[in-house]
């Protein structure tokens, strides 16, 4: 299985590997850095975090309910990696358009 260099697992859910590519750790840090600089101190360094951490979170369940379509149709899922730009759910293959003669 082939995992996009820098990234580490986080575990897995519902049977799908998920990964965070490390480049994630720098948002992180930015999301920190503009929080403290908007609003002030720590409470907006906390809230940058927050923000970013969410909208990770939405990208994660987006990514699964890619995972569960293709589980639906008995696409072998292989894993997901989350990125600062976004997630990917890579699967084994993608289902075949089934055309019927009539």
């Amino acid at each position: 299985m082939c995992v996009m260099r820098w990234s580490v697992s986080l575990g897995r859910i519902g049977g799908v590997q998920v990964y965070l590519h490390v480049t994630f750790v720098l948002t992180l840090i930015w999301a920190a850095w503009q929080g403290a600089l908007d609003y002030g101190g720590v409470i907006g360094a906390l809230f940058g975090v927050g923000a970013v951490g969410s909208l990770f979170l939405c990208v994660l369940l987006h990514e699964l309910g890619h995972c569960m379509w293709a589980l639906s149709r008995d696409v072998a899922v292989r894993h997901i990696t989350l990125l600062p730009i976004g997630g990917v759910a890579t699967l084994e293959s993608l289902p075949g358009n089934q055309k019927t003669n009539s």
